[in-house]
């Protein structure tokens, strides 16, 4: 949900991707009204207060343990980062569920020769150990949340018919997709991304962003 009202505010029409789901469709009405989008201006004073709250590391224990002395600055950058990846990433994965559910209704997840038998046992495994794990919170609502971010393109590859009117063609996504993962993998193992990847996964998440409002119009 929080990826749809991302989206909204981004100009992507997502009431047309879930006009099928009406109790989702109403829940995002809802929020969208009680969190308005307001701009504020922040006075100078506060902006350069709020830069300044980075979090610190002592020298003592960077020189003990051999510690970059940009650590800090690091985890600063790639907090800027990290929410064009989750807009991308849950973007993706709600466009794919919602043209399937619209196909075929909203057990697609379940019809024969829709998702790849492996993605379909894997989803399962991970589902199964996690309710071992009722302790923790859930990934999400529905299968598709347990797939591997490269998964997705395997199951647009799969249902090509349903997404060549979205996509100029399949290498193009394909192509966003992979690239994106890689990028993903630095940033989910809590590495430092180089800016010219930063610059590239921005481009990704614009490119989409065009092509789905194309598609909407």
């Amino acid at each position: 949900m929080a990826a749809n009202i991302l989206a909204s505010r981004m100009k992507i029409d997502v009431h047309r991707i879930l006009k099928d789901d009406q109790d989702e469709l109403s829940e995002l009405r809802e929020l969208l009204r009680a969190t308005p989008s307001i701009t504020v201006t922040t006075p100078a004073k506060e902006r350069r207060k709020d830069k300044e709250q980075v979090i610190t590391i002592g020298k003592k224990i960077i020189d003990t343990f051999g510690l970059p002395q940009n650590l800090s600055k690091e985890a600063e950058r790639m907090s800027e980062i990290y929410p064009h990846l989750y807009v991308f990433e849950n973007l993706i994965r709600h466009v794919v569920a919602g043209l399937l559910k619209t196909k075929y209704g909203k057990d697609w997840w379940t019809e024969p020769d829709v998702v790849p038998n492996p993605i379909v046992r894997k989803v399962e495994d991970r589902q199964s150990k996690e309710g071992q794990n009722r302790w923790h919170s859930e990934r999400g609502s529905h299968a598709i949340f347990y797939t591997d971010f490269g998964d997705l393109s395997s199951i647009i590859s799969n249902n090509w018919e349903e997404f060549k009117s979205l996509f100029p063609n399949l290498r193009w996504i394909q192509t966003r997709l992979e690239e994106t993962e890689l990028s993903r993998n630095i940033i989910a193992h809590n590495n430092p991304l180089p800016m010219k990847e930063c610059d590239r996964l921005k481009m990704f998440l614009d490119d989409l962003k065009k092509q789905l409002d194309i598609c909407a119009n």
